[in-house]
């Protein structure tokens, strides 16, 4: 006997962009207070609430979630405010 099932799965599209921003644009490790903002995304289908994460890499160019250290998991929050640590010597100590 052999069975098979199947289940339909719907995919949403992505939110369109507004603006980001984040200030200052650079400081020192572990004491600047930077403040990471968005404001005007939308889901063109009207899904609600939009929910963001926020997350850096200290290897340039790797983005793969192994690397990605993250600052805020998923909400629906719009601003963050967070301290960074130094960057690897690969990277010239920046991130």
């Amino acid at each position: 006997m052999e069975g098979v099932a199947v289940m339909p799965l719907f995919v949403n599209s992505y939110p369109l962009p507004g603006t980001s921003s984040i200030s200052p644009s650079n400081g020192e490790p572990f004491t600047t207070q930077f403040t990471f903002a968005i404001s005007d995304w939308y889901d063109p289908e009207g899904d609600l609430p939009l929910t963001n994460s926020l997350s850096y890499t200290t290897t340039p160019g790797d983005y793969s979630d192994a690397n990605l250290k993250i600052i805020a998991d998923f909400s629906a929050d719009k601003t963050w405010t967070f301290s960074m640590p130094v960057g690897t010597k690969e990277a010239n100590y920046q991130i």
